[in-house]
């Protein structure tokens, strides 16, 4: 029972970090951002950690967000006064993120053929 609900608050941490990173609108990523420390507040429960998750919740979402949302409101980004953007960083974030995956590839199958150490059978003196 606690195995499910632990995973299910972990996909929806990482749902929510995702909607947060991938949000255009900065008060929308701030709310996905305070569901993420949400959910994560709730696997500390699931650890028996309540003191570090009220504590998590109280000074993340508690103080820091709403920082946050006051710097936001405070700047006021309006998207037309913004000058246009080329698509090029996109293709360059998706070379580099394959190059990584790659990389943790090659590297996982390595360490996987890596053979494991035997005790010695004899000691020499």
């Amino acid at each position: 029972m606690s195995l499910t609900v632990f995973s299910i608050l972990g996909l929806a941490s990482v749902i929510f970090a995702l909607l947060m990173v991938l949000t255009k609108n900065p008060v929308r990523s701030v709310i996905f951002l305070i569901l993420t420390f949400f959910s994560i507040a709730g696997q500390y429960v699931l650890l028996n950690a309540q003191f570090l998750a009220v504590v998590h919740i109280i000074v993340y979402a508690g103080a820091v967000m709403v920082l946050f949302l006051f710097v936001l409101m405070l700047l006021n980004l309006n998207a037309e006064a913004e000058p246009r953007q080329t698509d090029r960083w996109k293709f360059g974030a998706a070379i580099a993120a394959g190059m990584l995956l790659v990389t943790l590839w090659v590297r996982c199958a390595a360490v996987s053929r890596l053979p494991y150490r035997q005790k010695p059978t004899h000691v020499l003196a």
